[in-house]
């Protein structure tokens, strides 16, 4: 934080950091009882929540992950997936590891979608986020 103050923007960080966490309070509201979970918060840490990560409930849902972040593109929501198993990128491979060696982050990354997440972010931007994303996943 030292850095931050000599350079004039630790106010600017902290006010970055609390309207993110205004966002996230405000997804997690909307977003109840969608099936999807939202990402969970120890309530003794403060994140940086530099990310908004949704894990879509599949077995609940009728449609596919590419599906979803496919329609949530087309919308023109900017969707990003977070993150591909490293022991699936090439260099591993060639190491020897296969699919199914670590079922969890293989699971995660079947599920997993980042919501946009920026202090810029209006609420009438996150509402058409939400809106969106419910009328995609509609049980």
């Amino acid at each position: 934080m030292r850095l931050l103050r000599c350079l004039g923007k630790e106010g600017r960080f902290k006010s970055y950091v609390a309207r993110r966490h205004e966002l996230a309070t405000r997804y997690d509201r909307e977003l109840e009882g969608l099936p999807v979970s939202t990402p969970w918060q120890h309530p003794d840490g403060y994140s940086g929540l530099h990310l908004y990560v949704i894990r879509l409930q599949l077995n609940k849902i009728n449609k596919t992950h590419k599906q979803v972040f496919d329609d949530l593109r087309g919308a023109g929501i900017g969707v990003n997936l977070h993150y591909i198993p490293v022991h699936t990128q090439p260099y591993y491979k060639k190491m020897g590891f296969q699919p199914g060696d670590f079922p969890a982050s293989e699971q995660y990354y079947r599920e997993a979608i980042s919501l946009p997440m920026y202090q810029g972010l209006t609420n009438e931007q996150q509402d058409i986020v939400v809106t969106a994303l419910q009328k995609i996943v509609q049980i």
